[in-house]
């Protein structure tokens, strides 16, 4: 099984094109989203040009926590990398200790599994890997643009 950003398949690839308004495409290394606004989506593709507003290449790091978010969501644990307890501990510690609380995951410095109670939050244990996300929630100046309740 494998996901993407249109759910889960059983099909893996590294590659997802996003074709149509506001559509993500994922490369493996990197994401890109089409305009959001039909007429200038149009104004883009009748002047032969890609509909691409936005974008953002993977570092190493981003790949790694990728590969915690797929493992988690596809086969409900992952083990972690030694050379990310850092990262581990700055950000994603502070959620997990909140997840293991109400018994939707179980982890320690090795790894994590997610609980029978936990298969019905994926989301939000998934979210505890989202460094991006992890950070914006530390500055609230900067805007977000979905959250789990």
């Amino acid at each position: 099984m494998h996901r993407n950003f249109m759910g889960y398949t059983t099909q893996k690839t590294n590659m997802l094109v996003g074709l149509g308004v506001s559509a993500i495409s994922d490369t493996g290394n990197a994401f890109a989203q089409n305009d959001k606004l039909l007429h200038n989506y149009y104004q883009l593709l009748n002047k032969n040009e890609l509909a691409v507003v936005k974008g953002y290449f993977l570092n190493d790091t981003d790949r790694v926590f990728r590969k915690y978010i797929l493992d988690i969501s596809c086969t409900g644990e992952t083990t972690f990398r030694p050379q990310h307890f850092h990262l581990l501990q700055q950000y994603t510690s502070p959620k997990l200790k909140e997840l293991a609380s109400d018994n939707l995951v179980e982890w320690n410095e090795q790894g994590l599994v997610i609980t029978e109670t936990g298969r019905n939050f994926i989301r939000n244990i998934c979210s505890a890997f989202d460094l991006h996300h992890l950070k914006k929630e530390k500055n609230p100046a900067e805007q977000m643009y979905s959250k789990a309740i």
